[in-house]
């Protein structure tokens, strides 16, 4: 955790103040945001699991299938908007950094 798009953005920032990456419609912005939100709770969940805070691993299923709907309706928002955004640009934002 920690990684610079894991965090909370401020109230200046231009995720909060609703700028989203050049080549994306707003919508599908907005639902790369709630993946983003979802697959940080998706790794709580996962921590606290394995802490044995959490014992139900349907939550871990549900969290996980509930991001990839997000990013299909991302790519899909994005395509019907008539941006061109692809899984593979769309994945490699979600890799670890290398640093």
């Amino acid at each position: 955790m920690g990684r610079a798009a894991d965090r909370q953005p401020g109230p200046g920032s231009a995720r909060a103040r609703g700028v989203h990456r050049a080549g994306r419609h707003t919508s599908g912005a907005a639902l790369d945001v709630a993946r983003v939100i979802v697959r940080r709770a998706e790794r709580r969940v996962v921590e606290l699991f394995h802490d044995g805070l959490v014992t139900n691993p349907a939550l871990q299923q549900y969290l996980n299938r509930l991001s990839s709907l997000l990013f299909v309706l991302e790519l899909s928002e994005n395509r019907a908007a008539g941006t061109n955004t692809t899984a593979a640009g769309a994945i490699k934002k979600d890799l670890p950094n290398e640093h």
